[in-house]
């Protein structure tokens, strides 16, 4: 079963794209859960430092800007965004 433990510790042992994948799943069912939101973010601002182009770039910025401004709205106090 997935949980936040879980995408969490994906997340930490650097294995990104696992943790991408598990947690979009994870947001299926819980779309308002602002941890897997969060780690959603982190993921796509280390992502887009590996685009080729800058407008790749700018527009993976753009949805983790988007994610992290979501986790606020649900989580004002969250210092992690």
């Amino acid at each position: 079963m997935i949980d936040l433990n879980y995408l969490q510790n994906l997340f930490n042992e650097g294995r990104l794209n696992e943790c991408f994948e598990a947690t979009n799943t994870f947001l299926l069912f819980n779309s308002q859960n602002a941890g897997a939101i969060l780690l959603k973010a982190k993921w796509e601002f280390e992502f887009a430092n590996e685009q080729e182009t800058e407008e790749e770039s700018e527009a993976v910025y753009a949805s983790a800007y988007n994610h992290f401004e979501t986790v606020l709205s649900y989580e004002p106090g969250n210092h992690d965004a």
